[in-house]
């Protein structure tokens, strides 16, 4: 009609709207009352940094803290913990920290809230020190720690497999504050993921014993930690003990429980605990049902498989089709075609799968022919339908044909995953072609998806392969400058491309890393080394490494047995040296295993001895 409305009814319907979080109505009357100079409020700029903040802009958020100063408000600390939060959760966690800077200087003074936040942040992006650092600058401020901080800090170190530090907390936690069913969800949560399903335990009687009820998230963690350990006698009974509680398990818990049952060869029982899911009402979704469609599959009951992806279909629950894997293409893309034709679900996911069975199975012209499929159907393929094309050319020999599909990947979408460069790079340096590798590499690591470890050991032994020792070494600095930590691929790649090429000292070298790293040697790593100093003639590196061979419990085999016979064989006065072995243990059920290696050793030498004395003039 032409008439604004008055001032305070602009700013009261912009707050409610925000307040109740209709926060695109709320944008849009905010707009209004810029086009016609409607003067804001303190509280809708504040509502308006929410707007912003939940439309993933907080960068522009930040600005409109300057607009409330510049309207000469106070900027409250609610509004800039609002951005806060907003920038971390967006991954902008360094801005957060200047932000967090900042706010003493526009007179705001950071609360609990405040640092909360921004440690929350640090643990979410895997910056513990920095978390660490920030939570002693919070009691520097003489603002105490609460529960959410510890919390979220011991849920970081658990995260990173850094038991004990979270542990740490957890005791300084109890010196100061009455933990309650969230913090004690998070230890056992922690423990259970650990492995450690016994300390999960004690922490679940010592909550009781404190009166601190356990909630669902509390039986679930530890339901699925016992179902994992295969003790499902106590995952029962917790089940029920959390039913006599009165609490309804939830699907999560079903579906942990069914895994477990079907991973312990219980898969009767995984049946009738479905069976009771759909008799209560419960929804059914499609990781319970591929759970148990998997676990079918492995016992080869296919048929009651199939009954449960037709009844999938049925409730329109899109499956993967998991069945693809026991041969059965010809009745999975039968009911893949019933999905689309009949059901109207049409989604990408199950042509996933099948693309993935006829590659493996190496039907390319089919896998090809759904391909043809899935643009015909207007179906956008996401990463997973191209990861899978990549490695299944890949595994053909098809390698161009990969490329041709990570060139069409990186054109038109989605970016290529860390997965796909690995993948291919793999593949290019089994043919050979170091340099396309090399150049893939230095590709994958200034995109959006950095190297990880098995990249580095792609091209580290595409390097070695290729004589680049220097750039090996290049490549291990690199990988460590980013975080990366070496693992026992890397160590044994290194140590076995060493040895190959009679470079003993590297190869010791990077032996006593690996050991000090608390890697465990396999017997490729053994055996390479054995070669390598026999090739120098370096008797007691030889009997050294003999020793710590016993030392580290390894089984020979029979490949390092006879690596072992040609060494010492190689040794001048070998009859003597034999006399100093250890005591082996070998892969042979006899219980003289240590003897009868001994009596070959001694067996072998003195034919060469004999062999040498008749051939010698």
């Amino acid at each position: 009609m032409g008439i604004v409305p008055s001032e305070s009814n602009c700013n009261l319907l912009f707050q409610t709207l925000a307040k109740n979080k209709e926060y695109g109505m709320a944008f849009g009357v905010y707009k209004k009352m810029a086009i016609h100079g409607v003067l804001s409020t303190y509280l809708s700029l504040s509502a308006l940094v929410e707007c912003l903040v939940h439309f993933c802009i907080p960068q522009l958020a930040m600005a409109v803290i300057g607009l409330i100063l510049k309207h000469g408000y106070s900027v409250h600390v609610y509004a800039v913990n609002i951005i806060l939060n907003g920038l971390c959760c967006n991954g902008f966690v360094v801005k957060a920290e200047e932000l967090l800077g900042d706010m003493g200087r526009n007179g705001v003074l950071p609360d609990r809230v405040s640092f909360n936040t921004l440690i929350k942040g640090f643990c979410r992006g895997r910056k513990l020190n920095e978390a660490m650092s920030l939570k002693k600058r919070m009691e520097c401020a003489n603002i105490g720690p609460d529960l959410v901080t510890f919390n979220v800090m011991m849920d970081g170190y658990f995260r990173e497999g850094q038991v004990d530090q979270a542990v740490e907390l957890w005791e300084e936690m109890r010196n100061q504050l009455e933990a309650n069913v969230i913090v004690y969800s998070t230890l056992i949560n922690g423990f259970c993921r650990s492995g450690d399903i016994d300390r999960a335990s004690e922490v679940f009687d010592e909550m009781l014993s404190k009166g601190v009820s356990p909630n669902n998230v509390t039986y679930t963690c530890l339901v699925s930690g016992l179902c994992k350990k295969g003790k499902l006698e106590k995952a029962k009974s917790l089940f029920n003990d959390m039913i006599g509680r009165g609490m309804r398990p939830d699907v999560v818990m079903f579906t942990c429980m069914i895994h477990g049952l079907c991973e312990f060869g219980k898969t009767q029982k995984a049946v009738e605990l479905f069976e009771f899911m759909l008799g209560k009402g419960e929804e059914i979704g499609i990781i319970t049902c591929n759970t148990l469609i998997n676990g079918l599959c492995k016992v080869g009951l296919l048929d009651d498989a199939f009954n449960i992806l037709e009844m999938m279909v049925g409730q329109n629950i899109k499956p993967d089709v998991g069945l693809c894997k026991e041969g059965r293409l010809t009745k999975a893309e039968i009911i893949t075609r019933e999905m689309v034709e009949y059901y109207k679900l049409v989604d990408v996911g199950p042509y996933t799968v099948l693309i993935d069975a006829h590659l493996k199975s190496k039907s390319v012209r089919k896998a090809l022919r759904l391909w043809r499929e899935v643009f015909e159907l207007g179906l956008i393929p996401d990463s997973l339908i191209y990861s899978a094309t990549i490695e299944g050319l890949c595994k053909c020999g098809l390698i161009n044909m990969a490329k041709g599909f990570f060139m069409k990947m990186r054109t038109y979408g989605p970016i290529p995953t860390t997965f796909d460069y690995n993948t291919l790079m793999a593949a290019l340096c089994r043919e050979s072609s170091w340099e396309q590798a090399r150049t893939m590499f230095k590709d994958l690591a200034c995109g959006n998806c950095p190297p990880d470890v098995i990249s580095y050991n792609i091209i580290i032994e595409s390097a070695i392969k290729a004589g680049d020792v220097e750039f090996s070494n290049e490549l291990l600095v690199d990988m460590q400058q980013r975080g990366l930590k070496p693992d026992a691929w890397t160590f044994s790649i290194l140590i076995n491309r060493f040895s190959k090429l009679g470079m003993m000292e590297e190869a010791k070298s990077i032996y006593d890393r690996m050991m000090a790293g608390g890697f465990s040697p396999n017997v490729l790593v053994f055996d390479s080394l054995l070669k390598g100093f026999s090739a120098v003639g370096k008797t007691e590196e030889i009997l050294e490494l003999l020793h710590q061979i016993v030392d580290s419990g390894v089984v020979l085999d029979d490949a390092l047995t006879n690596t072992i016979l040609m060494c010492i064989c190689g040794i001048p006065e070998a009859e003597n040296i034999v006399k100093l072995l250890p005591s082996f243990n070998q892969d042979v059920s006899n219980s003289n295993a240590s003897s009868l290696l001994h009596d070959k050793l001694l067996t072998k030498v003195r034919s060469n001895a004999h062999q040498h004395q008749t051939s010698t003039p």
